[in-house]
């Protein structure tokens, strides 16, 4: 049931590429870049995603799944927000959206398929974050 729940929230990420077909009078993109909901929801999973990885370590095995699911939202949301957003600057952007998609895809294989604890758990755990943090060191450096 993970893995479907999975796959199903993956799939989410794209749909609203495909709702982006018929363009009409509201601009759903203009308004998540005027009001920097992709930025927000960027800045929450960072923090998130960082007291996952800070409960992990600790071994706080009450908090880290808590804080693990929500950064594993909070990154969906974003990643949903920024195709919806950013989908005219894919040529530009493509490095930020593949360090990303790669965390979003690692946080939630950490969430739903792997057991937690495992070694798999801690490393794609890591390489996750390293991902997320990459694809925000990006922007930083194209935008500096």
């Amino acid at each position: 049931m993970k893995k479907l729940i999975f796959a199903a929230l993956i799939l989410l990420m794209f749909v609203p590429t495909i709702l982006l077909a018929d363009e009409s009078a509201f601009s759903m993109d203009e308004f998540i870049i005027e009001h920097k909901l992709h930025r927000y929801t960027g800045y929450a999973a960072i923090a998130a995603a960082s007291a996952a990885a800070l409960t992990g370590f600790l071994e706080l095995e009450d908090v880290h799944p808590v804080t693990a699911y929500s950064a594993f939202g909070l990154m969906t949301l974003n990643t949903a927000l920024g195709v919806i957003a950013y989908h005219r600057y894919l040529d530009e952007y493509w490095p930020h959206i593949l360090l990303n998609s790669a965390a979003v895809v690692g946080f939630g294989l950490n969430a739903f398929v792997l057991e937690q604890g495992s070694d798999a758990h801690i490393a794609t755990g890591a390489a996750s974050l390293a991902s997320m943090y990459a694809a925000v060191g990006f922007i930083i450096v194209i935008n500096w």
